[in-house]
Protein backbone atom coordinates (compact mmCIF):
# COMPACT_ATOMS: atom_id res chain seq x y z
CA UNK A 1 0.00 0.00 0.00
CA UNK A 2 1.78 2.88 -1.15
CA UNK A 3 -0.26 5.71 0.89
CA UNK A 4 1.80 8.65 0.94
CA UNK A 5 2.15 10.48 4.12
CA UNK A 6 0.96 12.40 7.25
CA UNK A 7 -2.75 11.73 7.88
CA UNK A 8 -2.99 8.81 5.51
CA UNK A 9 -0.34 6.77 6.96
CA UNK A 10 -1.74 6.81 10.63
CA UNK A 11 -4.86 6.18 8.90
CA UNK A 12 -4.19 3.13 7.34
CA UNK A 13 -1.55 2.17 9.99
CA UNK A 14 -4.87 2.34 12.50
CA UNK A 15 -6.73 0.28 10.15
CA UNK A 16 -4.10 -2.47 10.27
CA UNK A 17 -4.50 -2.37 14.18
CA UNK A 18 -7.70 -2.76 14.28
CA UNK A 19 -8.06 -5.70 11.69
CA UNK A 20 -5.12 -7.00 13.15
CA UNK A 21 -2.97 -7.75 10.70
CA UNK A 22 0.97 -8.99 11.63
CA UNK A 23 3.95 -9.95 9.95
CA UNK A 24 3.77 -7.40 7.39
CA UNK A 25 6.55 -5.84 5.93
CA UNK A 26 6.64 -1.93 5.95
CA UNK A 27 8.84 0.11 3.00
CA UNK A 28 9.02 4.10 4.58
CA UNK A 29 10.48 6.60 2.17
CA UNK A 30 12.21 9.17 2.77
CA UNK A 31 13.80 12.30 1.22
CA UNK A 32 16.85 14.11 2.04
CA UNK A 33 14.60 17.18 3.43
CA UNK A 34 15.59 17.17 7.14
CA UNK A 35 12.00 17.82 8.39
CA UNK A 36 11.06 14.52 7.26
CA UNK A 37 13.16 12.17 9.60
CA UNK A 38 10.34 13.16 12.23
CA UNK A 39 7.58 12.13 10.36
CA UNK A 40 9.27 9.00 9.80
CA UNK A 41 10.19 8.00 13.47
CA UNK A 42 6.52 8.81 14.19
CA UNK A 43 5.58 6.10 11.49
CA UNK A 44 8.20 3.77 13.02
CA UNK A 45 6.60 3.87 16.29
CA UNK A 46 3.47 3.52 14.87
CA UNK A 47 4.11 0.23 13.28
CA UNK A 48 6.13 -1.01 16.46
CA UNK A 49 2.80 -0.60 18.08
CA UNK A 50 0.68 -2.30 15.68
CA UNK A 51 3.43 -5.37 15.40
CA UNK A 52 6.87 -5.85 17.20
CA UNK A 53 8.05 -8.26 15.06
CA UNK A 54 7.59 -5.98 11.73
CA UNK A 55 10.09 -5.78 9.42
CA UNK A 56 10.61 -2.44 8.56
CA UNK A 57 12.83 -0.78 5.41
CA UNK A 58 14.36 2.74 5.17
CA UNK A 59 14.20 3.78 1.18
CA UNK A 60 16.77 6.90 1.45
CA UNK A 61 14.88 8.19 -2.15
CA UNK A 62 16.58 10.06 -4.86
CA UNK A 63 20.60 9.65 -3.98
CA UNK A 64 22.68 11.27 -5.77
CA UNK A 65 25.28 9.68 -5.54
CA UNK A 66 24.92 5.88 -5.52
CA UNK A 67 28.84 5.34 -5.64
CA UNK A 68 29.90 6.31 -2.14
CA UNK A 69 28.69 5.75 1.58
CA UNK A 70 30.28 9.35 2.14
CA UNK A 71 27.99 11.23 -0.65
CA UNK A 72 24.92 9.27 0.93
CA UNK A 73 25.89 9.97 4.53
CA UNK A 74 26.12 13.87 3.34
CA UNK A 75 22.95 13.67 1.13
CA UNK A 76 21.43 12.44 4.40
CA UNK A 77 22.53 14.02 7.12
CA UNK A 78 19.29 14.37 9.03
CA UNK A 79 20.18 10.13 10.09
CA UNK A 80 23.88 10.36 9.26
CA UNK A 81 24.36 13.74 11.30
CA UNK A 82 26.81 16.64 9.74
CA UNK A 83 30.48 17.15 11.62
CA UNK A 84 30.38 20.55 9.40
CA UNK A 85 27.38 21.40 10.37
CA UNK A 86 27.43 20.53 13.83
CA UNK A 87 24.49 17.80 13.68
CA UNK A 88 24.07 15.03 15.35
CA UNK A 89 23.71 11.49 13.66
CA UNK A 90 19.94 9.96 14.30
CA UNK A 91 21.06 6.70 13.35
CA UNK A 92 20.56 5.10 16.49
CA UNK A 93 17.24 5.93 16.42
CA UNK A 94 16.94 3.19 13.49
CA UNK A 95 17.85 0.55 15.16
CA UNK A 96 16.84 -3.02 13.20
CA UNK A 97 16.00 -1.32 10.45
CA UNK A 98 17.15 -1.98 6.96
CA UNK A 99 18.53 1.01 5.10
CA UNK A 100 18.26 0.53 1.39
CA UNK A 101 19.27 3.30 -1.21
CA UNK A 102 17.49 4.34 -4.29
CA UNK A 103 19.26 6.73 -6.94
CA UNK A 104 18.19 9.35 -7.99
CA UNK A 105 16.56 8.73 -11.57
CA UNK A 106 14.12 10.40 -13.76
CA UNK A 107 12.54 6.68 -14.65
CA UNK A 108 10.45 6.91 -11.69
CA UNK A 109 8.59 10.47 -12.43
CA UNK A 110 8.19 9.48 -16.23
CA UNK A 111 6.21 6.49 -15.26
CA UNK A 112 4.19 8.07 -12.77
CA UNK A 113 3.24 11.16 -14.83
CA UNK A 114 3.58 10.26 -18.41
CA UNK A 115 2.88 6.50 -18.28
CA UNK A 116 0.72 6.59 -15.29
CA UNK A 117 2.01 3.35 -14.21
CA UNK A 118 4.09 1.86 -11.36
CA UNK A 119 7.67 0.66 -11.67
CA UNK A 120 6.48 -2.70 -10.93
CA UNK A 121 3.57 -2.51 -13.50
CA UNK A 122 5.80 -1.72 -16.20
CA UNK A 123 8.69 -4.43 -16.30
CA UNK A 124 6.86 -7.02 -17.77
CA UNK A 125 5.71 -4.42 -20.81
CA UNK A 126 9.84 -3.51 -20.84
CA UNK A 127 11.33 -6.98 -20.69
CA UNK A 128 8.53 -7.97 -23.62
CA UNK A 129 9.96 -5.00 -25.51
CA UNK A 130 13.21 -5.87 -25.12
CA UNK A 131 12.63 -9.54 -25.64
CA UNK A 132 10.84 -9.60 -28.74
CA UNK A 133 12.21 -5.86 -30.10
CA UNK A 134 13.11 -7.78 -33.90
CA UNK A 135 9.11 -9.11 -34.31
CA UNK A 136 8.05 -5.30 -32.80
CA UNK A 137 10.40 -3.31 -34.92
CA UNK A 138 8.80 -5.34 -38.12
CA UNK A 139 5.24 -4.12 -37.20
CA UNK A 140 6.33 -0.73 -36.43
CA UNK A 141 7.89 -0.19 -39.67
CA UNK A 142 4.86 -0.80 -41.34
CA UNK A 143 2.93 1.85 -39.14
CA UNK A 144 4.93 4.65 -40.89
CA UNK A 145 7.57 7.02 -40.00
CA UNK A 146 6.13 8.45 -37.03
CA UNK A 147 4.89 6.12 -35.68
CA UNK A 148 7.93 3.93 -35.70
CA UNK A 149 10.14 7.16 -34.10
CA UNK A 150 7.44 6.97 -31.33
CA UNK A 151 7.83 2.75 -30.82
CA UNK A 152 11.14 3.62 -30.90
CA UNK A 153 11.58 6.19 -28.01
CA UNK A 154 9.57 3.64 -25.98
CA UNK A 155 11.84 0.54 -26.83
CA UNK A 156 14.81 2.95 -25.22
CA UNK A 157 12.76 4.10 -22.45
CA UNK A 158 12.19 0.24 -21.37
CA UNK A 159 15.79 -0.57 -22.12
CA UNK A 160 17.01 2.43 -19.15
CA UNK A 161 13.82 1.30 -17.32
CA UNK A 162 15.41 -2.12 -17.20
CA UNK A 163 19.12 -0.36 -16.89
CA UNK A 164 17.47 0.87 -13.65
CA UNK A 165 16.00 -2.17 -12.35
CA UNK A 166 19.45 -4.26 -12.76
CA UNK A 167 21.32 -1.71 -10.80
CA UNK A 168 18.84 -1.21 -8.25
CA UNK A 169 19.07 -4.78 -7.83
CA UNK A 170 23.12 -5.10 -7.74
CA UNK A 171 22.69 -2.00 -4.87
CA UNK A 172 21.34 -4.34 -2.47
Amino acid sequence: VDCGGGDDTVTILNYVKKVDIKNLTYIVPINDDIEQLGNVLQTIKLIKQIDKEAKIFIVLNRCTDISSQNSIKEQFISIFGSVKYGIKPNLHLLKNIEIIFVPNSQIFGILKNIYKISLFDFVPEAQDLIENYDKYRSKWIKLGKDKFNENIKKYTFAKDTMELIFSLKNLH
